[in-house]
């Protein structure tokens, strides 16, 4: 899922080495096909530079903008986001949000920002992002779509979406979580399908529920769970989801909406190759999943669920437009620690 350029930048570094080619080179970059009114964000946070290039109708020449986004230099560190994840939020939030508001001008001009994220910068509360200018949340006025690399774009483009009706809804497989009992409920409803919810949303039933099959949508509601030892994965009521699962199991889907803590959670390697549950989707042909990279608030998660499927079932356009309803749908009062970490990504 990694740019060439990306991977070259690795190997200097693994040598010691602080130096090499633009990445701008020739096919250092797959450009995918560009819509009027977007603007993609590629960004290269290595020692020594904190790198950002903007790709638009207008921007052909590649040009770098430099944005230090950290205080430090050097790559990415990752911080502990046990105990401490919401100095966590607030740090990569804080990292990002430099980008953003070194592109107001350019933002005046697009309606969807697609940003492809380099080590750390996986790790955003991209909900939470501000427009440079109103300080409103960015999603108030654009799209944000996250993606791997341009050549997952360039991939990606080209394929036909799946043409399932088939839709599979987990709710509380533990039994602890009255909101996402509710949520899978709801959502089950506007589906018009029949929930697994709670003792029976057992591995064996998911998974067979699941097969190889292609989905129009999953939706999951429950516990999420994440680990420095790399373990991600999604709660049953007899055991985990794991990533590992989903690359044997093999399901494609349009939309998969993992509505739990940390499920959009991701590690990376010096390659910025990524790890865990989002990229075992990603990687199985899932076409886009919405989820959060921090804890998810209970309270919040049936209420942006609701409008995101109401959005849905309207044929919005395309996820995006679904996921941005669905977060001003949220109270601008609530916490933003409790949504924050919601974003999409895959499929432009």
């Amino acid at each position: 899922m990694i740019d060439r350029t990306r991977f070259r930048s690795a190997c200097d570094l693994l040598e010691g080495v602080r130096e090499f080619g633009s990445p701008t080179e020739a096919d250092a970059l797959f450009l995918p096909d560009l819509r009027e009114d977007e603007l993609i964000l590629v960004e290269w946070i290595y020692p020594k530079f904190d790198w950002s290039f903007p790709i638009s109708t207008r921007h052909h020449d590649f040009k770098a903008t430099r944005v230090v986004t950290s205080d430090r230099p050097g790559p990415p560190v990752r911080l502990d986001i046990g105990t401490e994840w919401r100095t966590h939020f607030e740090t990569t939030l804080r990292q990002t949000q430099r980008v953003i508001d070194a592109y107001e001008e350019e933002l005046s001009k697009v309606s969807r920002v697609v940003f492809v994220p380099h080590g750390v910068q996986w790790q955003t509360p991209f909900g939470a992002l501000t427009h440079p200018s109103s300080r409103n949340r960015l999603q108030d006025t654009h799209e944000v779509l996250v993606v791997p690399s341009l050549r997952y774009c360039a991939i990606t483009d080209s394929k036909e979406r799946i043409e399932s009706k088939r839709r599979v809804v987990i709710g509380d497989p533990t039994g602890d979580l009255g909101g996402a009992r509710l949520e899978a409920q709801t959502v089950a409803r506007i589906l018009g399908v029949e929930p697994l919810i709670g003792r029976n949303a057992t591995r064996e039933v998911v998974l067979s529920a699941l097969g190889r099959a292609e989905i129009d949508v999953l939706h999951y509601a429950g516990h999420g769970v994440f680990t420095e030892t790399g373990l991600s994965a999604l709660v049953l009521a007899d055991g985990p989801l794991t990533a590992e699962d989903v690359h044997k199991c093999g399901f494609k889907a349009n939309i998969v909406n993992l509505a739990s803590c940390w499920g959009g959670m991701t590690t990376f390697s010096v390659w910025n190759e990524l790890h865990g549950f989002v990229r075992a989707l990603l990687s199985t042909g899932t076409e886009n999943v919405v989820c959060s990279v921090y804890p998810l608030g209970d309270a919040v998660a049936p209420v942006f669920s609701r409008a995101f499927y109401d959005a849905h079932a309207a044929k919005a356009s395309h996820p995006c437009s679904s996921f941005r309803i669905a977060l001003k749908a949220i109270p601008s009062n609530a916490d933003q620690f409790s949504w924050g970490g919601l974003y999409i990504t895959g499929r432009r």
